[in-house]
């Protein structure tokens, strides 16, 4: 369901079927024990987008970089990951749900969540300042509903 309405949310931001590649890519990187190089040999992306997908590994970052930092220089996969973590909110949010509350291990996913999604939206507003307060822009879009699942 996560990784349907991740497509879903792509589709409409217009960015285009090169996003919704990689963000299809992105997942299978995400869900399996797959490589990016593997990946790369059995679908044959661009160069460029292999990079990004390595973007979203941590296995591609160095130790004592900051996974978000690597992410955000890249225009396209800063919008693949802000669509990924709005789906990541989305199914913890059901799962509560569904539990009618958060267990030890909802709550350990949800703090981690609400750490690393403040780095990436101050990140995203350092880096695209200007984007990130253009309605126009899927940034902008995508930032202000992180900031409600957040309260910020």
């Amino acid at each position: 369901m996560e990784r349907l309405r991740v497509s879903i949310d792509l589709l409409e931001t217009r960015v285009g079927a090169r996003l919704f590649r990689i963000a299809l890519l992105h997942v299978v990187l995400e869900e399996s024990d797959i490589s990016a190089e593997e990946l790369g040999r059995r679908v044959d992306p661009s160069d460029e987008d292999l990079e990004i997908l390595k973007l979203f590994s941590r296995n591609y970052v160095a130790e004592g970089e900051n996974y978000t930092d690597k992410v955000v220089k890249n225009e396209l996969a800063t919008i693949v990951k802000l669509m990924d973590r709005i789906a990541n909110f989305e199914d913890l949010f059901l799962r509560v749900n569904k539990v009618m509350g958060f267990n030890p291990e909802s709550s350990k996913i949800a703090f981690k969540y609400v750490a690393e999604t403040v780095d990436l939206l101050s990140n995203v507003e350092k880096q695209y300042p200007k984007e990130s307060k253009d309605w126009e822009y899927p940034l902008r879009y995508q930032s202000t509903r992180l900031k409600d699942y957040l309260m910020i």
